[in-house]
């Protein structure tokens, strides 16, 4: 979910009365809860097409043990100036670090408007890291998924950086 969220996705729903399209960050109600009513299937994802100088990446933590679910999950789309570099946009979405799929609204605007640099992606990370609302459980302790953000994200604003200079 975090990558299509930063994607900006939106799914069709679709029932005998109805149909109607929901942002993917409104579809997450709860834990374990979707928007969609008892008559409803989910018959598609839609996903624009992303403007020029558009790049983006997806780094989750997960535990050992054979286990795909992950311990946190960063999802960055990022947009950037053709000539200067500039974050034109940025999308951040975390994933099992609240009680549903988020964005880091706050660490979004800690960028935008800013070309990336080593200090900015610590503060933004710091950002996303506070935005966060992990729970202790058995796969890991809420300071831990914390801490573990801040890296994740960091390093995933770095590599997504690194693709948009090495495309010049």
């Amino acid at each position: 979910a975090p990558i299509l969220m930063a994607l900006s996705a939106r799914v069709k729903l679709v029932s005998a009365a109805r149909e109607r399209i929901v942002s993917l960050a409104d579809f997450f109600t709860g834990p374990g809860t979707i928007v969609c009513k008892p008559d409803e299937l989910m018959t598609e994802i839609q996903i624009a097409p992303l403007p020029p100088n558009t790049y983006g990446i997806y780094l989750k933590c997960s535990t050992k043990g054979g286990q795909e679910l992950a311990l946190i999950g960063v999802a960055i789309v990022i947009t950037f100036d053709s000539s200067s570099r500039i974050c034109k946009d940025v999308k951040i979405a975390l994933g099992s670090v609240a009680p549903t799929p988020i964005r880091a609204h706050k660490a979004e605007a800690v960028l935008k408007g800013k070309t990336i640099n080593n200090e900015l992606t610590w503060e933004a990370a710091q950002t996303a890291s506070s935005e966060a609302r992990p729970i202790d459980d058995i796969r890991g302790s809420a300071e831990y998924r914390r801490e573990m953000l801040k890296i994740f994200t960091r390093d995933a604003l770095n590599q997504v950086a690194g693709l948009a200079k090495s495309s010049v």
